[in-house]
C-alpha cells in the first residue's frame, strides 16, 4: 500500500479535475493539529510514535502529540492538495513546501484564501511571483486592511 501511494494520489487527482469545481479561481487553503492519541501512553503504544511531535495550536489553545495536517481545497470543499507536517514547522513554511511541491495542480490567477497564519512576505511572493496566484487573508492587527472583512467566507 505505501508503495502505491503515489498511484493512489494520482488517480484522486485525475478523478478531482473531473469535477464541475476543479476550475474554480478561488481556493482555500488551512491546517489543523491531527493528534496521534490523548494520552501519553496512548501516543507511545501509536503506529505512528516517533513520526510525529509535539507542538501547540493557538486556535484550539492546546499542546497536542501528532502531525499537523495541511489542506488546499475548492470552496465546495473538493480536496486539491493536502500534506502533513511536524507541528513545529510553521505554517507558511509547511504552506509554501506543499504547494511547491505540487505547484502543477495549481492554474495562473488563482485566488488563495488563507487565516492570519499564513501572513509572510516570502509566502505572499512566494506565492505571487512563482505560482502566478494571488493570496488574500485578513489583516494582522499591526498592518493596514488589504483586503476588507473577510469573515463572510469563513465557517
Amino acid at each position: 500500500m505505501r508503495q502505491a501511494l503515489w498511484l493512489i494520489f494520482a488517480v484522486i487527482s485525475e478523478l478531482a479535475r473531473d469535477t464541475p469545481t476543479w476550475g474554480e479561481a478561488k481556493k482555500l487553503i488551512d491546517s489543523t493539529p491531527l493528534p496521534c492519541g490523548k494520552s501519553r501512553e496512548t501516543v507511545k503504544r501509536s503506529d505512528r510514535a516517533g513520526q510525529g511531535g509535539y507542538g501547540y495550536c493557538a486556535s484550539h489553545s492546546r499542546f497536542f502529540e501528532g502531525f499537523r495536517f495541511y489542506l488546499t481545497c475548492t470552496p465546495k470543499e473538493m480536496p486539491i492538495i493536502w500534506g502533513l507536517a511536524h507541528p513545529k514547522i510553521g505554517e507558511r513554511e509547511a504552506a509554501e513546501a506543499m504547494l511547491r511541491h505540487d505547484r502543477h495542480l495549481l492554474q495562473l490567477g488563482q485566488v488563495i484564501m488563507g487565516d492570519k497564519g499564513f501572513a509572510g512576505r516570502e509566502l505572499e511572493s512566494f506565492i505571487t511571483d512563482e505560482l502566478g496566484a494571488q493570496l488574500i487573508r485578513p489583516g494582522r492587527q499591526d498592518e493596514k486592511p488589504r483586503f476588507g472583512k473577510l469573515g463572510g467566507i469563513r465557517r
